[in-house]
């Protein structure tokens, strides 16, 4: 089975609303596992691998659920462009940050 055929699957299976939901739940808990990253580098200087290895399952989580939302919204192609949009917007931005704080050193 392909990923999106898995992806359809699911949602024929569990229905949008409940993917939805476990979406938010997924995003929750990276938002959970970030957290505790924060306070192993405020404790130990680090994080410790049994956090980053919890930071990873959840990004991983989260991803999934991304691409589910993208297939069930066929949203894909708007996406990238966002993407791409928003990436170029941040690289000017830095840029001029970048070129102001050279002028006042």
């Amino acid at each position: 089975m392909t990923e999106q055929e898995l992806y359809k699957e699911l949602r024929r299976k569990y229905g949008d609303t409940t993917q939805q939901g476990i979406a938010i739940e997924e995003m929750a808990e990276l938002t959970q596992a970030i957290i505790k990253g924060w306070r192993d580098i405020e404790k130990h200087g680090y994080i410790t691998p049994p956090v980053m290895d919890n930071i990873t399952e959840e990004m991983a989580d989260v991803n999934i659920m991304l691409r589910q939302l993208t297939e069930m919204y066929g949203n894909g192609y708007e996406i990238e462009m966002m993407m791409k949009e928003k990436l170029l917007r941040t690289e000017k931005r830095l840029a001029v940050e970048i070129e102001r704080s050279i002028k006042w050193e």
